[in-house]
């Protein structure tokens, strides 16, 4: 189970704004992998992050976008220095990795 609430969030821009997001699983966070999608006015949803624990990195990064996967199973998103062109909607999504190596989304 994911939980990620769906609410506005109202930023400043040159502002810092993280979005939150959690995994309600007991199952081994070393299996879980988070995924951040950013779908922004009138085009298709696009992949922005992604973390796999298994890799052993739980910090990652492109341009102003940043996710810790932390061992709390929670993966918010960090959006730096907001500007208008960041207006979107955002979507966390979680995996969890099976014994057969295909992801299982939950």
């Amino acid at each position: 189970v994911l939980m990620q609430f769906f609410s506005e969030v109202s930023a400043t821009v040159g502002q810092q704004v993280v979005l939150p997001c959690q995994s309600t699983t007991e199952d081994d966070d070393s299996s879980l992998n988070f995924f951040w999608y950013r779908q922004l006015p009138g085009e298709t949803l696009k992949i922005l992050l992604e973390a796999y624990r298994a890799s052993g990195n739980y910090k990652f990064r492109y341009n102003k976008f940043s996710m810790v996967v932390h061992k709390n199973r929670t993966a918010p998103l960090k959006i730096a220095t907001v500007s208008f062109q960041d207006t979107a909607l955002y979507y966390c999504l979680c995996s969890l990795f099976g014994t057969t190596g295909d992801p299982q989304i939950i």
